[in-house]
Parts: C-alpha cells; sequence; structure tokens
C-alpha cells in the first residue's frame, strides 16, 4: 500500500471502507463539474469505480 506523509497529510490508497466517502464526492453535482463528463454516479457506479482503481493498483505493483 501507498503511503505519503508530510506534517499536514496522509496519502494512501482507497480502501473498500472508502466507499461511501467516495460516493459522496461522486455524487456532488457541484464537484462533478470539473470532471470529465460532469454526470454523478450513483452507488454501483461508485463500487464500479472503486474496483478499477483497485485493478490500476495491482498492474502498477
Amino acid at each position: 500500500m501507498f503511503t505519503l506523509t508530510s506534517p499536514r497529510l496522509m496519502f494512501r490508497n482507497y480502501t473498500e471502507q472508502d466507499l461511501d466517502f467516495l460516493q459522496g464526492m461522486l455524487a456532488s453535482q457541484e464537484m462533478m463539474q470539473y470532471i470529465g463528463q460532469g454526470s454523478t454516479k450513483t452507488h454501483q457506479e461508485t463500487a464500479q469505480f472503486l474496483q478499477w482503481i483497485f485493478g490500476h493498483y495491482e498492474e502498477d505493483e
């Protein structure tokens, strides 16, 4: 697992426990207007996106 820390921040890989947090961001019209096509994601679409991210973690190892 990737982890990078500074005095104020910690960056790490997503985990399954981050699904609800990620869903909150990807369901926000205000945030998504700046990303991709600007459309929000459902809970199922977010879960699929998280699995896509996990796949990329495996490729990068």
